[in-house]
């Protein structure tokens, strides 16, 4: 018991994660094969406190104790359980839930895909993704993203038409068109309009929020164009190691300052990896909610129950990205409560 002891770290404040009854007395091992009989109090972030005969009280680090015990105390205090709003799945919509519909046509001809995800709540506006492709839009283009629609709740849209070799103002054109229309026929805040593209796509996105109202601009391997003055709080540029854009991104970053951030891989020109689009709308969800939690605390809770549980399924396949998410979450999205307690464990 002694060495065990030793163990023990009196830490300063920590998130409490427990909220259970204390455990029954029992031995506690350590992953040294030391012995303790305690009870188990709590456990505050990474640490379990016990409670020894003649009410001594002492702190341990987690990961001290042997697989069994740790498993053992996320059962009974039920740790990394982080709940959602409970809001049940939206229902009457025009279009189906979790696979790409279209090519749905405005009324000024005008085309786009459609996806919306199955995580969509009844009766809340939500976050639009917009795409504009180099190459014009096509339904692998949404469903390569479409796990970070559902883990956001968002709805994605792709331009048909809008594509390189297009008059700019035509590739304008048509995003209105959908994006209004979008606004006109889908639970859609229209506050919340996010445009994306790569290439010359990313330029349209750019030119999108210089002429229709935008939350933000995800470009993969692009540019700002001359005398486009994009209108956003945030700006997720993804940036290719052999991308002749590559300088571009990196100009671009640096154009909007704190209100964006500058990713890059290790690829050429192209359609930048799937996983750092949904990356990018982590950042753009968490960034609006840190700003906006109080008004849609039902979609923060989901958000954060999301996004804990894919944690859980990252850290062991993907460490450093569930990583850099984590540090996200808690150091810019700032996670509260059971969801921060959660992200800790993990």
């Amino acid at each position: 018991m002694r060495v065990l002891l030793l163990l023990f770290v009196f830490a300063g404040s920590c998130i409490v994660v427990s909220a259970s009854e204390p455990t029954e007395v029992r031995t506690w091992t350590s992953t040294g094969g030391q012995t303790v009989e305690a009870q188990a109090a709590r456990v505050d972030g990474n640490y379990v406190v016990l409670s020894i005969e003649g009410g001594r009280m002492v702190k341990i680090l987690m990961t001290k104790l042997v697989a069994g015990d740790r498993e053992l105390l996320r059962k009974h205090f039920r740790i990394g359980e982080v709940q959602g709003s409970g809001d049940p799945q939206a229902t009457g919509l025009p279009y189906p839930l979790g696979e790409v519909s279209g090519p749905i046509q405005t009324p000024e001809g005008s085309n786009y895909l459609l996806y919306i995800p199955n995580s969509l709540k009844k009766g809340r506006k939500v976050a639009l993704l917009f795409y504009t492709h180099s190459g014009g839009g096509s339904p692998k283009l949404l469903k390569d993203i479409a796990e970070g629609a559902e883990l956001c709740s968002w709805i994605m849209a792709i331009s048909v038409e809008s594509k390189n070799n297009t008059q700019p103002g035509e590739n304008l054109r048509h995003s209105k068109n959908c994006v209004k229309h979008i606004l006109d026929t889908l639970p859609v805040d229209g506050e919340r309009v996010y445009f994306m593209g790569n290439s010359g796509g990313g330029a349209t996105a750019f030119s999108n929020a210089a002429h229709i109202e935008a939350a933000g601009v995800m470009s993969n391997v692009a540019y700002v164009p001359t005398g486009v003055d994009p209108k956003a709080n945030d700006f997720f540029i993804i940036g290719g190691g052999k991308d002749f854009n590559g300088y571009h991104a990196a100009a671009a970053r640096r154009r909007f300052g704190d209100k964006a951030v500058h990713r890059m891989h290790p690829g050429g020109h192209g359609v930048s990896p799937a996983w750092l689009m949904i990356d990018g709308m982590f950042w753009f969800e968490g960034r609006y909610l840190a700003r906006e939690r109080a008004t849609y605390s039902g979609e923060a809770k989901d958000f954060d129950a999301s996004m804990v549980q894919w944690l859980k399924t990252k850290q062991q396949d993907q460490p450093y990205r569930a990583y850099a998410t984590a540090r996200f979450l808690m150091d810019e999205y700032r996670m509260v409560g059971a969801g921060k307690a959660a992200v800790r464990q993990l």
